[in-house]
């Protein structure tokens, strides 16, 4: 075995003419974790280990050193995360890690560290900050894995290396990453056919001077609707004569969708080249109507030769495909001299990682990201971001360094045959309440994986609570065995209607103040035996902190009405809404009475009849009564 890989690899050739490991038999060595991946993911999962005590693991890179990827991409080596190096003095480092996009858990700090002061940091920065926090770790680099395997006799993953050698592991994680798509195949045979040069995303060559030969007065052609075809189209234009950036989806931008992997205005300076006749355009790669025409045309002298009757036939996504591919490559690139192919990103790996899914970017995944196909095997990093794709920040770094310590948690839970989530047990629910309003104004976690990661406040029937944090949304009943019995709250941070944001809603006033809130808020559910009773959405907060009066305010009441609901389904003849508000009402006049806000705003809260402190509750105009009277005294809008 060991001789046919060294035959098949010239690598592991030249390796063995100096260790003789070819003619010797293959090496195995056993660990509790083999982690695949020294990047940004491996490395966080070696730090949570050694931070839980857990020395038994080996990380396997491919590469000489951590955090190889950001050595060639992105392809400017400008990051695109952001980077708020200078914090308030008196924000926490909880609350700073709502800001900073790079540090690890259990790491020292990106942003503090002083890696970078730049709001998107270079690559090399990330690299050397990434390499500092791997260099104790226990990392074998220079080892490329081709293939693993579950082995059902003795319960161990078999992990092979291109040099022959073997890792077996009780647990495998596998933290490969993204990889650039290969280029489709009739595009480089049109690219061929028409005589032009054709590249992908990382075989470019690098633009320095923008006098470089192979763009030099040349007319371009990027394929790509993402932050890479952007991206490289910045990068090439001064260097060529005209470019042309052909997207097969419209583009969509992250500032109207809040979607971190969307297209940046940092990147978009084609939108400004071609708005102001610069010889730079935008151009679908293919048009549905005509698609639509040839397809029809198509079926009509299928069905005249057939001679069956006319009948309505809906076109697949997979005919446009063929449609497009063996058609409109050939079109766009005519006239063309270079072609660059920035398709986007794929986790898919021969032997390691099957995608499936969205745009076959990431792998099916179990609870906590589970490998389905095998026992004790695990994605993680980017490649856990098909959960919660396009809803969160799976895919990054400032959102998987949370998906990953929860994972880890679930992962020693599993191991340790019962070691329980890292809950707190309180003596009464309002202890459990202060806990909550406390991590809605500092915790990273919840603020970063909005609507994926949430805390879970599980009440008893004693009047004590127990607090669990950032458990992943999907899977809190692995492991919360009695989530369908008694109450609970669940706190978590989204974002609502995103389909309302437009380029004109950021600059009108209408987007603050709607009920739900449309930016970033927390949202408190009641459940009653795990279903859903009610949601109660806290008003924004554009500070972020959920400190002073108005959304402090909103918080409480929130709280002590999600807590009045439950404790209202655990009654035998359940009381009427009304009474139900109330009693948050005066649970939160008793609160704010003993601990006013710290900040009054100018904006303040209304006492009913009932000599109750009433939160100021914003209503959609686009609903609101027309009248005050025929908005209930207890929630009317107060300007």
């Amino acid at each position: 075995r060991n001789m046919r890989a060294c035959q098949q690899s010239p690598r592991a050739a030249v390796l063995a003419v100096l260790s003789a490991t070819c003619f010797a038999a293959a090496v195995e060595q056993k660990r509790s974790f083999v982690i695949l991946g020294a990047g940004p993911a491996g490395i966080q999962w070696g730090k949570l280990l050694e931070e839980a005590g857990e020395s038994d693991y080996v990380i396997l890179e491919r590469n000489t050193a951590a955090g190889s990827f950001f050595q060639k991409s992105p392809r400017a080596q400008k990051l695109i995360s952001a980077n708020r190096a200078n914090m308030k003095h008196d924000k926490s480092s909880e609350f700073g890690l709502r800001h900073d996009w790079h540090s690890l858990l259990a790491s020292k700090s990106f942003a503090t560290g002083r890696y970078s002061a730049r709001w998107h940091p270079t690559a090399p920065e990330l690299v050397k900050y990434l390499q500092d926090v791997a260099d104790p770790l226990k990392i074998e680099y220079n080892t490329s894995v081709v293939r693993t395997e579950y082995r059902e006799k003795d319960g161990l993953h078999a992990v092979h290396t291109e040099a022959g050698d073997v890792w077996l592991a009780e647990w495998l994680v596998v933290a490969t990453g993204m990889r650039v798509r290969d280029v489709p195949e009739c595009l480089s045979q049109h690219a061929k056919a028409a005589g032009v040069s054709l590249y992908t995303y990382d075989t470019y060559p690098n633009v320095v001077t923008a006098d470089e030969e192979f763009c030099r007065g040349k007319t371009v052609v990027v394929f790509g609707g993402g932050n890479a075809a952007f991206e490289t189209a910045d990068i090439i234009s001064p260097c060529a004569a005209a470019l042309l950036l052909a997207h097969k989806h419209t583009p969509r931008f992250s500032y109207l969708t809040h979607y971190v992997g969307d297209v940046r205005i940092s990147n978009a300076g084609i939108l400004d080249r071609y708005q102001l006749k610069s010889l730079d355009y935008l151009f679908p790669t293919y048009w549905r109507h005509d698609a639509e025409k040839a397809f029809t045309k198509s079926q009509a002298a299928r069905r005249r030769v057939s001679g069956k009757e006319q009948q309505t036939i809906t076109p697949s996504e997979e005919w446009y495909d063929r449609f497009f591919n063996c058609t409109h490559y050939r079109v766009i690139l005519e006239g063309k001299d270079v072609a660059i192919f920035a398709g986007g990103f794929t986790g898919e790996r021969a032997g390691v990682v099957n995608v499936t899914g969205t745009g076959q970017r990431f792998p099916d995944v179990g609870p906590f990201w589970s490998d389905p196909a095998a026992p004790r095997r695990y994605f993680a990093g980017n490649l856990m971001h098909g959960a919660d794709y396009r809803r969160s920040a799976g895919g990054f770094i400032h959102g998987f360094r949370y998906s990953i310590r929860a994972q880890v948690r679930h992962i020693l839970r599993q191991r340790s045959g019962g070691k329980a989530w890292p809950a707190t047990l309180f003596a009464t629910v309002d202890e459990a309440l202060q806990h909550g309003v406390s991590r809605v104004q500092e915790a990273s976690g919840l603020y970063q994986m909005q609507d994926f990661l949430v805390d879970v406040v599980k009440l008893h029937a004693n009047g004590s609570a127990t607090y669990f944090p950032e458990l992943p949304l999907p899977w809190i009943e692995e492991e919360i065995a009695d989530m369908g019995t008694g109450g609970a709250l669940v706190i978590k941070f989204v974002f609502s209607n995103k389909e309302q944001w437009t380029h004109e809603l950021n600059f009108n006033l209408s987007r603050v103040g709607q009920n739900p809130a449309l930016f970033i808020h927390p949202v408190i559910a009641s459940l009653w035996r795990g279903q859903p009773l009610d949601e109660c959405h806290v008003t924004e907060d554009l500070a972020g902190s959920w400190q002073t009066t108005e959304p402090l305010t909103d918080l409480w009441f929130c709280l002590f009405l999600a807590a009045a609901r439950v404790s209202d389904a655990h009654r035998s003849s359940p009381r009427e809404e009304i009474d139900v508000e109330a009693t948050a009402l005066q649970q939160l006049d008793a609160r704010m009475a003993l601990y006013p806000p710290p900040a009054p705003t100018r904006v303040g809260v209304r006492r009913d009849n009932a000599n109750l402190v009433t939160p100021q509750k914003r209503t959609d105009t686009s609903t609101a009564p027309s009248s005050p009277a025929a908005v209930p005294e207890r929630v009317r809008v107060e300007l």
